[in-house]
């Protein structure tokens, strides 16, 4: 009895072996074996990037073997950049890779001493240009912290809080505004270079509705001149004087 027990527990370390010599011939033949070479790289989710840019953000994999492809590093690539909020990427058997992306977009646009500062809905900075965005302008604020990637940091934080918040509900009507000069409590929003409109953020936002009925008047008439001003209680009132 005990000799069979012995030759039952040879057969099982016999056999073990045989798996684990398996598993590495298997895992060098995967990690050699052109087979596996990745020529294929599929993206989704990119709006704002072209697919060959977020691949090249990632890091190339093709030409790689795909069981040798980082997944972790190329993920931390992406996020890394400003303008991807998240990503996923995995592999594709036999020979591809997939990465997907969710980004940020563009909000409004703060004017700098060298140029402007694309910033996302929650006050990100996108990145910095010289060229004017086709999007609404923030005059006036002292920035502090202009970091692509970091959250706009200026000395009017509050004001530009609530300004961001205006910007957002104004995208959501159907009003637009070229520029809003923000001071310490009260911002400017420009319709055309004569034609503006005063109160604080909040105010403004409260009487978005009454604000949008004025203007749509005043563009029915092709006025193009004087002051709107937005109190307390969300009332709008008109003035044909510019100050």
């Amino acid at each position: 009895m005990a000799e069979k027990k012995k030759k039952r527990r040879k057969k099982h370390y016999v056999l073990r072996f045989l798996i684990v010599v398996a598993l590495i011939a298997g895992a060098y033949f995967g990690m050699t074996s052109s087979f596996f070479t990745v020529d294929n790289v599929t993206v989704e989710g990119n709006t704002y990037y072209t697919k060959e840019q977020v691949i090249s953000i990632a890091g190339d994999p093709r030409g790689q073997n795909l069981w040798a492809v980082d997944l972790a590093s190329m993920q931390d690539h992406l996020t890394d950049d400003p303008y991807i909020a998240t990503s996923r990427v995995a592999r594709l058997l036999p020979r591809g890779v997939s990465i997907t992306v969710s980004e940020r977009t563009e909000a409004c646009a703060v004017i700098v001493s060298d140029g402007y500062l694309i910033l996302d809905p929650d006050g990100l900075v996108l990145r910095k240009t010289t060229q004017a965005p086709e999007l609404t302008l923030l005059s006036g604020l002292t920035v502090t912290d202009d970091q692509p990637g970091n959250a706009l940091v200026c000395e009017e934080n509050a004001v530009f809080s609530e300004t961001l918040r205006l910007v957002l509900k104004m995208q959501d009507s159907n009003l637009w505004f070229r520029e809003i000069a923000c001071s310490s409590v009260t911002v400017r929003l420009y319709i055309y270079d004569t034609l503006v409109c005063e109160g604080t953020p909040e105010n403004i936002i409260s009487g978005m509705d009454s604000l949008e009925e004025v203007l749509l008047d005043l563009y029915a008439k092709d006025i193009r001149y004087g002051t709107i001003r937005v109190s307390g209680d969300g009332s709008v009132s008109f003035s044909p004087a510019y100050e």
